[in-house]
């Protein structure tokens, strides 16, 4: 074999072939089957998600309100403080509630974060964190330690189901729905276990009964999530056709003798030089 020479003509035709095959794996285009969703099925979702957070966004609210309601109903029974408290959860929910909502409504009027829908989601996802954890802030104001357990018992659960719900109202996008349900039902989980000392012997099975029903609840958003991504995927499906047409023509260059002689001549020096160290 040390007498192999570089020329294509001085080889076999299955060599030949072998190193155009080699050739072709070189140039040939890379996979994109990793991208299940189109553009446009990612745009059709925040269309979705734009949509529906806006009924979420006024459940949120008139549930809050009602809250807020029955808050004031309750200042002269509750204790010491508890109106002040309730004041201050009130600022914080109206602030960044407002902050969100005008986020979304700019979008929807069709201003500047419209040409940009995906910077416009990943803004709003974090507005409605913020206002998450505003909201989760009242199981901790909310449920001062001379309360009634029953009415600590209605808060934390008041807001446990509005954070469920409004998450469910924006399963067009996971990451928003965890955003707005994860904040609030962590600071539920923890005001009951500084309310109700659960470390010291408490009602732990009530909690891992809630915990539970919670961790059901956010597994049925997440299929309603999942399966708003494949009705999407399926009414916008990825185009393939450009996709097989650029490979086919890197399989056409790779057999053309004339654009492919340099690589296939690289190629072919480096065999004879491993055959003739040998």
């Amino acid at each position: 074999m040390s007498g192999v020479s570089a020329s294509p003509q001085n080889l076999h035709v299955h060599e030949l072939q072998q190193a155009a095959r080699h050739v072709s794996e070189r140039i040939e285009p890379k996979s994109t089957a990793t991208q299940s969703l189109s553009r446009l099925a990612l745009l059709s979702l925040i269309e979705k998600l734009s949509w529906q957070a806006r009924i979420g966004l006024t459940a949120i609210a008139a549930a809050l309100i009602i809250m807020a309601g029955c808050g004031v109903l309750l200042i002269d029974t509750a204790p010491a403080g508890f109106g002040l408290r309730l004041l201050l959860w009130a600022i914080l929910v109206i602030m960044t509630g407002s902050v969100c909502a005008g986020h979304l409504w700019r979008f929807r009027r069709g201003s500047a974060f419209a040409a940009k829908p995906f910077s416009w989601r990943a803004g709003y996802t974090a507005r409605l964190s913020v206002f998450s954890a505003s909201i989760g802030a009242g199981g901790l104001l909310l449920t001062p330690t001379g309360l009634s357990p029953t009415l600590s018992v209605f808060i934390l659960t008041a807001l446990g189901i509005t954070g469920l719900v409004g998450a469910g109202l924006h399963a067009a996008h996971r990451a928003a729905a965890l955003a707005l349900a994860l904040p609030i039902l962590i600071s539920v989980f923890i005001a009951a276990a500084f309310r109700f000392d659960l470390m010291a012997g408490g009602n732990l099975t009530g909690l891992l009964s809630a915990l539970a029903g919670s961790v059901i609840v956010l597994i049925v958003i997440g299929w309603r999530s999942t399966k708003s991504a494949t009705i999407a995927a399926l009414r916008w499906p990825r185009r393939i056709t450009p996709m097989l047409s650029a490979a086919e023509k890197a399989r056409r260059r790779a057999y053309n003798p004339y654009k492919m002689q340099k690589v296939l001549k690289e190629h072919l020096d480096t065999k004879a030089k491993m055959a003739n160290s040998q």
